[in-house]
């Protein structure tokens, strides 16, 4: 799991399983996250997590229509595949990553 902006997403996006984190610094349901998406990304070695400050990179979260943070994107191969907002459990988060990564 790493941060990455606007400049460097579409080469970590190009290819693979990715989900990206939307959130800001000021966001305590985004910190709250933080070990969630820790824990996920030791046990689904196959997705890439990465984040990105919705602040600093507003010309992307715009692109994604972004206007909650902790927003989560699913791409495969670059391409779009579901999104959602808020607080997920573990369980809820990697049930819905393979809901949608088929």
């Amino acid at each position: 799991m790493r941060n990455i902006n606007q400049d460097t997403f579409e080469t970590e996006t190009a290819t693979g399983k990715v989900l990206v984190d939307f959130y800001t610094d000021t966001c305590h349901p985004c910190k709250q996250m933080v070990p969630v998406l820790e824990q996920i990304a030791g046990e689904q070695t196959d997705i890439k997590i990465l984040k990105i400050n919705a602040m600093e990179n507003s010309q992307l979260a715009s692109k994604f229509y972004i206007q909650t943070v902790p927003t989560f994107v699913l791409l495969d191969g670059g391409k779009f595949k579901a999104q959602r907002s808020g607080v997920v459990n573990k369980a809820n988060m990697i049930t819905w990553m393979k809901e949608n990564l088929k």
